[in-house]
């Protein structure tokens, strides 16, 4: 899987089979989800799961389950948490209204491997916050084969 940034917000996944755009909702060829549910799309399984502020998009999508938090880094509870299961990669919002700190705590809450964050920001605060960022990726290759096992790694992705 091939992923590029797309704009401050969007992300774009170049699968195998399929291109899936994450922005404010998930697209995958021409079908726009952008509400809670369970879809299957292309061979992408998205599960769409409501939270106090935005819908939590996940997708498991060749033998890798990504979180995809839109806009807002909030505070997500067990519930939410348990909901979402476990992750390999994900693509977080660092936004001008929050702060890096905020961003983190919803990373640790998700305890993936793999972070990419998304949004306006300051990609630099969150860079200095996350000791494990890597800066200025024009895009990134990911495969299950690819994801350390511990520990974790941030690739901050120039906008295309």
């Amino acid at each position: 899987m091939l992923v590029e940034r797309k704009g401050d917000w969007g992300v774009s996944l170049k699968l195998k089979n399929a291109i899936v755009v994450l922005g404010p909702d998930v697209v995958i060829g021409n079908v726009h989800i952008d509400a809670p549910g369970e879809y299957d799309v292309a061979g992408v399984a998205v599960r769409g799961i409501p939270s106090e502020k935005q819908t939590i998009y996940v997708l498991d999508v060749e033998d890798m389950t990504l979180c995809f938090v839109p806009r807002y880094p909030e505070n997500i509870g067990a519930s939410i948490s348990d909901q979402i299961g476990g992750v390999d990669v994900a693509i977080v919002p660092v936004g001008k209204e929050s702060n890096a700190n905020d961003t983190i705590a919803l990373v640790n809450a998700l305890d993936s491997n793999v972070v990419i964050p998304v949004g306006d920001g300051d990609m630099e605060a969150f860079a200095k916050v996350s000791n494990e960022a890597t800066n200025g990726h024009a895009n990134i290759k990911l495969a299950k084969s690819l994801i350390p096992e511990e520990g974790r790694v941030t690739y901050i992705l120039k906008t295309s």
